[in-house]
């Protein structure tokens, strides 16, 4: 028997949006027989035939609210994804700039919806660029202020119940507050 590790499918979003959706008015349906139903049991008390409909209920409750549990789930990529071409980016900047920078990252297998990922991406690279255009100074001045030669830039997320905070700091000079104004 063979086990294939990590299979995996391309599905264009707007289709699980769309199940999504389609689980959504099934809730609703849902609820619906529900109110339903709990009219028949007061109607017919400690009747076998509308127990078993309780029974039944309590079934499909715990496959629809499991059913919308796993899309959300599909919904979402790891940070990596977001993550990768950072690590271009830095490289290609840092040698176009004539800096030493290392990249560090920390949170890259949190799972995020992936319209929260797109989102994430063009803002990062932008905080990124600016870090190291800005913040992080050239070798030579780094070692005239006695830091080594090779500055870091760090990427943290964190998820704090639904909130991802995520978190840029290097270890560079800033930004001159005179200089931007």
């Amino acid at each position: 028997e063979t086990v294939v590790e990590d299979e995996k499918i391309n599905v264009a979003i707007d289709l699980l949006n769309s199940f999504l959706m389609l689980s959504g008015e099934m809730t609703v349906l849902r609820n619906m027989i529900l109110r339903s139903f709990k009219r028949l049991e007061q109607k017919y008390p400690n009747e076998k035939e509308v127990d078993g409909i309780g029974d039944i209920m309590d079934e499909f409750y715990k496959i629809s609210s499991g059913m919308q549990v796993q899309m959300s789930e599909i919904r979402k990529t790891p940070l990596a994804t977001v993550f990768k071409p950072l690590k271009r980016v830095v490289r290609e900047v840092s040698a176009s700039l004539g800096k030493k920078i290392k990249l560090k990252v920390e949170g890259e297998s949190l799972r995020v919806d992936t319209s929260v990922a797109h989102a994430m991406t063009s803002s990062l690279v932008h905080l990124v660029r600016n870090s190291l255009d800005h913040g992080i100074e050239l070798p030579k001045d780094r070692t005239a202020a006695g830091k080594q030669e090779e500055g870091t830039l760090a990427i943290s997320v964190k998820q704090e119940n639904e909130i991802i905070r995520l978190e840029i700091a290097d270890d560079g000079k800033g930004i001159d507050t005179n200089v931007l104004r």
